[in-house]
């Protein structure tokens, strides 16, 4: 009977741990009571002015790739 109500105590305060964290990062310390509405509105007003940037670094990149494939083996044979 005891080892039952061990186990069992065990298995409680172990679901009752890891579900605990859980729900503190579910939170996110705001009063609304998640913190994913938060960032997401954050993030969506600069992604309208980063895509002409990032198109030109990225434009700028591939004009800086050599036109031949990479050799690994070059120094090797």
């Amino acid at each position: 009977m005891k080892t039952t109500f061990a186990k069992l105590t065990v298995a409680i305060l172990a679901l009752a741990l890891t579900t605990g964290g859980c729900y503190a990062q579910a939170m996110g310390g705001s009063s609304s009571g998640g913190g994913r509405k938060q960032h997401q509105q954050k993030a969506e007003k600069p992604a309208a002015q980063t895509p002409k940037v990032d198109e030109k670094a990225y434009n700028a990149a591939i004009k800086r790739l050599p036109d031949k494939p990479f050799d690994p083996w070059l120094n090797a044979r």
